[in-house]
């Protein structure tokens, strides 16, 4: 909507600018001046033309102005009512009523789709959330999860063909460490593990034992030949420490999955490690790597025997190892592989099997089984990468961008993108809500950093769970109707999410409860009660004037808007809306969420003030009634739209 009307007014300017000063402008900015007693769009040509024609720009936004009447017969004028000259600017001012009426119109259409200054046709996959399968998912990932979520839903309202991967690292230290606490301090057989897996919070159990295992090390550092052998073992894909650790990995990612799920977060695609080690994706990255001379043999030195990746770091050559001397890849190699699949650039590909369990929606499985393998959507060969990743992988992430890039594959590398963030830490009020002791010194500072060493690890399960505790005694105290725990669920995912989202990725996040959960100021539950209190006078008009909605609503559709036209205020409101489109486009260019998230609590804060001045039902002229309904579903329609790309679940009652 707000791009197509925006590309036709430049598409104006660039013509008449040509018959009436006979130069031809290669583009033509519009932006939106900043009240719109000064219109809807304004351009700066008269100032790029100021040289050129040795005039001011006021002159020639004059001469433009005034000379406006000859092209009345363009398609624009259906809809811009004026076009003004001001300080050198040219101004366009839009058909108030014309714009009203195409959003009450979209207001009651099924769907509504954006069309904008993107290439619709990318396939763009997002990975994010990769939890070690090795026990309950703390606090941290939920940022990374709600971003990654986030992300996937706005691009998908901008009409962009998306893929979401969970990268599963089945095979990794941390596994490791469990299997070594399950057979070698627990001494479960893999029949034990399986009986335990089944039961209740088990992702809560390998948290416990992750800290008793590394107690376990820390008693004699030979044990750590124990973590060798069983890495070796389940890289293997055979025997018994290799059954329990598909075990374990399976159990814990069902259970990270329960817990994206509570947060409206699901996935495509889970890709797991084990298949690219056992599928020789690394062989095939590595041969090329050799081939291109993109790695090199080191023969001296600290890392010789190994396979580096040279780089440049502040203007420092630095290297980073591959290949271990022991032939092992690293993380960073196995990166590498992953990246060149997800572009279609690695000539191999998984087996798919879906992942079934309980009533989770449809979600697929790499498996390196041809036998398993089942009819699936194509997976990988995208146009354009996102790796939700935290701000402390940027080294990381570099390098294996730059690997595509000395591979020959320059777009690859010009579309992977890290989209990266900082850390969360609590304030030290919700550490103690938490359950956590805190020293004299602790309680003072602005924030207590969530450490494993400092025993201050918060489970995402139980943050949720205090939140909906919370939230609920809210709710009770408010003596609101419904079911309270379902309304209580709705408002403790729309506070974290949020909280999370409104923040630059790269600003560390300091998480409070109180603050999260307040009905007041830019949170989640401020946004779903701006949406109720819209939904309540609807709500009441139709119990006040005894009209069905459907009547109100054939009524609403044949407003002129004479009235609602004349308020800036409203209008304000309106255009705002119809630039949300701007919003998903900004923040996509940007890579920065919370542009969105702002501008949404924006839109509601604006609504309040018009919540308090215009008194919609006790109004006595039907046609100023009416059209300021209009309005309401307006709003209702497109705040329900950005809250579900946010994530955040409508309230009926708060």
């Amino acid at each position: 909507m707000y791009f197509d009307f925006k590309d036709e007014i430049a598409t104006f300017v660039k013509k008449s600018v040509k018959k009436i000063f006979k130069i031809e402008l290669n583009n033509i900015i519009l932006t939106s001046p900043p009240d719109v007693s000064f219109g809807e769009f304004s351009s700066t040509f008269p100032f790029e033309l100021a040289k050129k024609l040795r005039r001011s720009p006021m002159d020639i936004s004059r001469e433009f102005s005034k000379k406006i009447d000859e092209f009345k017969d363009d398609k624009i004028f259906e809809y811009v009512k004026d076009v003004k000259h001001i300080k050198g600017y040219v101004n366009f001012y839009l058909k108030r009523d014309v714009f009203f009426k195409l959003l009450v119109d979209k207001s009651f259409s099924n769907s509504i789709s954006f069309n904008g200054p993107w290439n619709k046709t990318l396939k763009i996959i997002v990975e994010h959330t990769n939890i070690n399968p090795n026990k309950a998912a703390h606090v941290g990932h939920l940022r990374n999860a709600i971003l990654g979520d986030t992300l996937v839903r706005l691009l998908k309202v901008m009409g962009f063909n998306v893929e979401t991967q969970n990268y599963i690292d089945n095979t990794g230290v941390q596994v490791a460490d469990i299997v070594v606490g399950l057979k070698y301090i627990k001494n479960f057989s893999v029949e034990d593990v399986r009986k335990l897996a089944d039961g209740e919070k088990f992702d809560y159990y390998c948290w416990d034992l992750y800290t008793e295992v590394g107690k376990f090390y820390e008693s004699d550092e030979k044990k750590l030949e124990l973590r060798r052998n069983t890495l070796k073992e389940i890289e293997s894909g055979s025997g018994e420490l290799y059954e329990i650790s598909e075990i374990v990995s399976n159990s814990i990612l069902k259970c990270h999955l329960k817990t994206m799920k509570r947060l409206g977060i699901f996935y495509d695609l889970l890709p797991r490690e084990s298949d690219i080690l056992h599928l020789k994706f690394w062989e095939k990255a590595f041969k090329l790597l050799k081939e291109k001379k993109v790695i090199y043999f080191e023969e001296s030195g600290a890392n010789s025997g190994c396979w580096v990746f040279r780089y440049k770091l502040k203007n420092k050559d630095d290297t980073k190892i591959i290949v271990r001397s022991n032939g092992t890849v690293t993380y960073t190699g196995k990166d590498i592989a992953y990246q060149m699949w997800k572009f279609g650039k690695l000539g191999k590909d998984f087996y798919y099997k879906k992942f079934l369990f309980e009533d989770y929606p449809e979600i697929w499985i790499t498996t390196s089984d041809v036998e398993e393998d089942e009819e699936h959507p194509p997976f990988g060969s995208g146009d354009m990468v996102f790796n939700v990743i935290d701000v402390r992988q940027g080294y990381t992430q570099n390098i294996v961008y730059e690997a595509l890039k000395r591979l020959g594959f320059q777009e690859e590398y010009n579309n992977s993108v890290h989209f990266s963030y900082e850390m969360v830490a609590l304030s030290p009020n919700c550490a103690e809500e938490l359950g956590f002791s805190l020293s004299e010194e602790d309680k003072k500072k602005s924030f207590v950093e969530v450490s494993g060493r400092k025993g201050i690890g918060v489970k995402a399960d139980d943050l949720i769970d205090k939140l909906i505790e919370k939230a609920s005694f809210e709710i009770e105290k408010r003596d609101v109707e419904g079911d309270v725990l379902e309304t209580a669920k709705k408002i403790a995912i729309g506070a974290l999410r949020y909280y999370m989202l409104k923040y630059t990725k790269n600003s560390l996040i300091v998480f409070d409860m109180d603050d999260a959960l307040s009905f007041e100021g830019e949170t989640g539950p401020y946004l779903q009660y701006s949406v109720v209190r819209a939904k309540n006078i609807l709500r009441k008009y139709v119990e006040k004037y005894n009209q069905s909605m459907d009547e109100i609503i054939a009524i609403v559709k044949n407003c002129d808007f004479s009235f609602l036209s004349d308020f800036d205020d409203i209008w304000k409101i309106l255009f705002d809306i119809f630039r949300m489109e701007d919003l998903l486009y900004l923040s996509f260019k940007k890579r920065e969420i919370s542009i969105f998230a702002k501008g949404i609590f924006s839109i509601s804060q604006k609504f309040s003030t018009f919540y308090s001045k215009y008194r919609i039902l006790n109004r006595e002229d039907e046609k100023e009634r009416v059209e300021l309904l209009s309005f309401l579903f307006i709003y209702i329609k497109f705040m329900e739209l950005g809250l579900s790309v946010l994530g955040i679940p409508v309230v009926e009652r708060m």
